[in-house]
């Protein structure tokens, strides 16, 4: 029988490109017939939303023709076309609109905003740069997370010819960009790249040299081809590295000589498909493979033994040889061990010389006179030391490879090696006395008979050896034999039985050559018509002139924004004024009364709020994304560059600035290093992000992959690792430790990665306006998946904080990670008093007008607004602009931090001063109120004077019994049915946050290699994202839960003190609210996890995922999943929140009422002293003193 495998396809003919794809790639195929037949050449600008690729197009133009905006514009593909003035529309249905010459401009703009309603979107102009059959193509940002956009933008590439793409100077190696660009380059697209807001580059920080370098380098890594790169500025006209007339010379000439682009663009877009092409046949061959093993598997047929059946005679040959090969070389082996032993190097050789000197008759010791007995003794000195140096050589030398040679055994026979283990275990042998001497006769011990002597015992000891080990190397070669005459037997079986099976496997083989039929079909049309003739072209065309005419057409103004431009005032008023002249009156107070026994403790107190208000203390945190700006907007407000700008978003540093004191100079930072116990947290949750398990001590052991495969997620998790790996092994012996230094000397910390890795907490004691006030800015690492399990330092740092600032960048939008957490913000800022958050949009100097500006602050209060604020403190600031006013002493009006400076002093500044100086101020007058009250007390007589001390003893002791009716109890099924309410919530919020995330981490713009294996990995690590992103759900969720159960609680327990001490204030108006030190909830909560391979196994292909829905089944299942799984959990986690809640209210109870009775107790001290009659001239004194005071108030 003839085997299939053995045909070859015939080069014979070439297939037509449509005769390649029969059925397959329809959608794409179809969208190729229908550009060649439009006889078209498309040019597409893509690019992330804030690069300005609107603008770019609209420079291009001659007039402001696209939306611009430093928020999301273009939703739909908007097509430029050369023709008269028109705008052509076609919505969801299919429905069309013309309008000519008159265009609806500003409506226009909008409706390239609505990919709800348009679908398409053509503006015709009179550009004269623009060939007849040329187009101008503006598609969504690649960024967008609407899957329609992503939809959009993907499909574009099918038919467009060309490629330009727009990043921003910031973000040029993005992993969105990285992405992106390496899908265009896998398409075969021709690439320009344009890198915009160039003027943002800093020369004084980086040659263009180096940064245009690093470009390269890093475009040449990720195997993305160019035809051109260029620097654009549309801000700055006459920047020294713009290039835009350059990039605009270019653009105009490929376009206006784009008619001789057409065919070489239709070849290259063929080209492309037929490449695609390939990757799908891999995968459906791939398929049907995995679809046939399935069906033989249900017929009890072990797939990997069909495998054999063309291989059986050879592989019996092949072992029959293997079989041959072992036994000769083990036997070789044997031989060359004992013959080629080295028993007799240098130091046995002049061993054995010096004993041979012995035994000869005539030897001597030395001296004249020796005793035989002393010549004895020598000779068996020199024999021991002989047998002793020669046995270790026999060992070394022989028996233990010959041992190592039986050993073998094992792998071709474990019953026979355990049987014999002991045998070759004892196998060995040594010289001895009567073994050495018996090759002396006493003719024989001079020094020629050293060689001879050495030879013969050589010789003699591996016969020994030889004649010992016979029998066991006789069962190494028989267990060799026995093993292979085993495989053979089987794979004779083997054989027997699949020669039943060869249909099937003709089967198998028949499909696959189908399909290596098919694959040589498009791999030689790939060889007749591949060419660079496109590029060459482009290159040709592009150095030639083309019209640069700008042509007139009538726009719509500027000044008309797209964005929602309703002006939101906030009410700034300027900064309110306190009268803090009780101060010195009160310290003035304290000094003179102090020391006088009467209300030791209500001045004690008053001596505690002085002090806390003289030095006041506010602490600020901010939040926000990596790039958001917050170490400059401190900077800002301190009117100094302090705090350097980390380059590292994996870095995560608490960056503290306060004033200095008298243990820390202004200027002087401490850092705190990690700990190995932090460290090994840290390594095990970075770790589990990439499934796998390492922790501090394991570390060392970790292999950086490769990461070519591995999505932006991974390749970050593998950084971060690679960077802590690094850095343990550099400074693990500055573990813990804490360094002080000088803040010229932080920069180099906090830029050097393997340095700001190790830092755990960042102190700068740095003096200006506002931390002389008392103000302290903490700079968190704000909370994302690779810091998750900062979660705890973040909300720990919102419980604490007086104020928080929020922090986000002009032109970058929230992303859902940011969403998730305003919203958990938002709630854990309900649950407080008061409002402790301001929200502020950085670089607000990017507005290019008034009118812009107040349309983005819009747009973010409208994402505010939607994630739960309802009235948000929002401010525009730069704090770029607002720190060189500071630096050169001009006021900060333009910058806008003057405004929010005196909004943030009038609304929590001042709050919290007035309401500390208030509470000064009501105790001042209690204090005065009583002393006055028990002054006109003692102006009755004796007797009635006993009577009222006895009659308020009485008070005070009743009040002591009504304390053990105190309690929190009545009010903790209010508390657990907050609980119950949270936890029921909470189970619904990780499900629905699970099934919006699940979409960025399953999409397939994740799902995109050109293998189904590696397609199937990159959907494992779309799950462990999505069981990462859950995790960190769970955690933020559970630290806004306590606070709000905690802030509940508070609450409660707050008021029911204050209605006893109200109630009990009518007969002692000194009693006060006890101090209590709160207590945070610690409650654990476990996290629910989507086991990989359950839904890995769903995975058939790209194809088959998508577009039949596999992929919204999987959604669906994990969703149930999750739910489930939370069900569980959360019923543990509260009972146990139930638990710890039940014991807080009871030791509430208990702390409130030792607080009451402490000071019912001092009451009943002081009685003692008020009512005696021979302190009078004591409170006289301070009565009187104290009204004086309060007349000069």
């Amino acid at each position: 029988m003839k085997k299939a495998g053995s045909c070859k396809v015939e080069n014979t003919a070439v297939s037509k490109w449509e005769e390649l794809f029969e059925q397959r790639s329809r959608r794409r195929r179809e969208a190729l017939q229908a550009k060649s037949e439009k006889n078209s050449f498309e040019l597409a600008f893509c690019g992330h939303f804030s690069a300005g690729k609107s603008s770019v197009i609209n420079d291009l133009l001659g007039h402001d023709i696209l939306p611009t905006s430093p928020i999301p514009t273009s939703a739909n593909i908007i097509s430029i076309k050369k023709g008269d003035v028109a705008l052509e529309l076609v919505d969801q249905d299919g429905g069309r609109q013309k309008w000519e010459q008159e265009i609806p401009w500003d409506k226009a703009r909008k409706w390239g905003m609505d990919g709800n309603a348009i679908k398409e979107m053509t503006i015709f102009g009179p550009f004269p740069f623009l060939h007849e059959h040329a187009a101008i193509i503006d598609t969504p940002g690649v960024d967008s997370t609407d899957p329609d956009h992503q939809k959009i933008t993907a499909s574009q590439l099918f038919t467009t010819d060309m490629i330009v793409y727009v990043t921003d100077y910031n973000h040029v190696q993005s992993e969105t960009n990285i992405e992106f660009l390496q899908q265009l380059s896998r398409e075969k697209k021709p690439i320009v790249l344009v890198i915009n807001q160039i003027d943002k580059h800093n020369n004084n920080e980086l040659s263009i040299q180096s940064f245009e370098n690093a470009v390269r380098n890093m475009l040449a890594k990720s195997n993305i081809r160019i035809l051109s790169l260029f620097f654009t500025s549309m801000k700055e006209e006459n920047h020294p590295l713009n290039q835009k007339q350059d990039f605009t010379r270019f653009v105009k000439s490929v376009l206006y000589y784009s008619e001789s682009l057409i065919a070489p663009s239709v070849k290259a877009l063929e080209t492309a498909a037929v490449y695609d092409l390939l990757e799908q046949l891999e995968d459906e061959e791939e398929e049907a493979w995995e679809k046939w093993e399935e069906e033989i598997r249900a017929e009890g047929i072990d797939p990997a033994a069909l495998q054999k059946i063309d291989s059986a005679e050879d592989d019996r040959s092949k072992e029959e040889a293997e079989k041959k090969e072992k036994l000769s070389h083990t036997a070789k082996e044997r031989k060359q061990i004992l013959e080629n032993a080295i028993l007799f190097p240098h130091t046995t050789t002049e061993k054995a010389k010096a004993w041979l000197e012995s035994m000869d008759p005539g030897f001597k010791t030395g001296g004249l006179i020796k005793s035989k007995k002393k010549i004895e003794a020598e000779r068996e000195k020199r024999e021991a030391e002989l047998c002793a140096d020669l046995n270790e050589k026999i060992k070394k030398q022989m028996v233990f490879h010959l041992r190592d040679l039986l050993n073998q055994m094992e792998t071709y026979d474990e019953k026979r090696f355990d049987e014999n283990k002991e045998a070759i275990q004892q196998l060995s042998f040594e010289a001895d006395s009567a073994f050495l001497r018996s090759f002396i006769s006493s003719q024989t011990t001079d020094r020629r008979f050293l060689y001879t002597f050495m030879e013969q015992v050589s010789q003699s000891t591996a016969r020994h050896l030889k004649t010992q080990s016979s029998d066991l190397f006789d069962m190494l070669q028989d267990a060799v034999k026995d093993y292979y005459e085993t495989c053979a037997d089987r794979q004779k079986q083997e054989a027997e039985q699949s020669a039943s099976y060869e249909q099937r496997w003709g089967q198998w083989k028949e499909t696959k050559q189908q399909f290596e039929n098919k694959k040589q079909a498009a791999k030689n049309w790939l060889h007749q018509n591949e060419s660079k003739e496109l590029q060459e072209q482009i290159e040709q065309v592009s150095v030639q002139e083309a019209p640069r005419d700008i042509p007139e057409m009538q726009i719509v103004q500027e000044t008309e924004s797209l964005i929602s431009t309703e002006e939101y005032t906030e009410e700034t008023a300027a900064v309110k004024q306190m009268d803090e002249s009780i101060i010195p009156a009160v310290e003035s107070y304290l000094e003179k009364f102090m020391e006088k026994p009467l209300f030791q403790n209500e001045k004690q107190a008053l001596s505690r709020e002085v002090h806390q208000f003289k030095n006041h203390h506010i602490k600020i945190s901010l939040f926000g994304a990596f790039s958001a700006g917050k170490s400059s907007f401190i900077n800002a407000m301190l009117g100094s560059n302090v705090l350097p700008v980390s380059p590292h978003p994996t870095t995560a540093a608490i960056n503290r600035v306060l004033q200095s004191d008298d243990t820390h100079d202004h200027g002087t930072v401490d850092l705190h290093l990690k700990e190995e116990s932090f460290l090994d947290k840290e390594i095990q949750a970075v770790s589990k992000e990439i499934g796998e398990n390492w922790t501090f001590h394991t570390l060392k052991n970790w292999k950086r992959p490769s990461g070519q495969q591995a999505n932006a997620r991974l390749r970050t998790y593998y950084q971060h690792l690679y960077t802590l790996q690094q850095s343990i092994n550099r400074y693990k012996q500055d573990l813990g430790t804490k360094k002080t230094i000088l803040l010229d000397e932080l920069q180099e910390w906090v830029a050097q990665e393997e340095k700001a890795s190790m830092i755990k907490e960042v102190i700068v004691y740095y003096d200006c306006e506002w931390t002389r006030k008392g103000l302290e800015l903490i700079d968190t690492p704000g909370v994302n998946s690779i810091h998750g399990r900062h979660t705890n330092v973040a909300f720990e740092q919102i419980r604490q904080s007086d104020a928080i600032f929020y922090v986000t960048y002009y032109n970058h939008a929230f992303s859902k990670a940011d969403q998730i957490f305003l919203q958990q913000l938002n709630r854990a800022n309900e649950s407080f008093s008061q409002d402790k958050l301001f929200f502020l949009i950085n670089a607000s100097d990017l507005a290019d007008s008034p009118a812009e500006l107040n349309g983005v602050k819009s747009h973010v209060r409208d994402q505010l607004k939607r994630n739960g604020f309802q009235s948000p403190r929002l401010s525009a600031v730069s704090s770029k602009q607002a720190l060189a006013d500071k630096e050169g002493g001009r006021t900060a009006v333009s910058s806008g931090f003057q405004e929010f400076e005196t909004q943030f002093t009038n609304s929590v500044w001042h709050d919290l001063r007035s309401s500390h100086l208030a509470s000064i101020q009501d105790r001042m007058r209690s204090i005065a109120d009583e002393l006055q009250r028990t002054l006109k007390t003692m102006n009755t007589n004796q007797a009635g004077l006993e009577e009222k001390k006895r009659k308020q003893e009485a008070v005070v002791r009743e009040k002591k019994d009504e304390l053990t009716e105190l309690s929190l109890r009545p009010h903790l099924p209010a508390f657990l049915q907050e609980i119950d309410e949270q936890c029921a919530y909470l189970i619904d919020r990780v499900t629905f946050g699970m099934n919006d995330y699940f979409t960025m981490a399953v999409n397939p713009a994740v799902i995109s290699a050109s293998s189904k294996k590696q397609q199937k990995e990159q959907l494992r690590n779309g799950i462990r994202e999505i069981d990462g992103f859950v995790r960190q759900f769970v955690m933020q969720e559970k630290e806004t839960l306590h606070i709000r159960i905690e802030s509940f609680v508070k609450q409660k327990t707050l008021q029911v003190m204050k209605q006893k001490v109200d109630k009990w204030r009518e007969d002692l108006p000194l009693l006060d609210l006890p101090e209590i030190e709160w207590k945070e909830w610690t409650s654990s909560i476990a996290f629910p996890s989507l086991e990989e391979e359950t839904y890995a196994a769903m995975f058939r292909s790209s194809r088959d995922f998508f577009e039949n829905k596999v992929n919204m089944e999987m959604k669906q299942q994990a969703s149930d999943d999750i739910r489930s799984q939370m069900n569980a959990i959360v019923k543990k986690y509260q009972q146990e929140l139930e638990k710890e809640t039940t014991e807080m209210t009871d030791d509430l109870d208990k702390r409130t009422s030792e607080g009451f009775e402490q000071q019912l107790n001092d009451e009943l001290e002081r009685l003692e002293w008020l009512y005696d009659i021979n302190k009078k001239p004591y409170i006289e004194e301070e009565t009187k003193w104290l009204e004086a005071e309060f007349e000069k108030q």
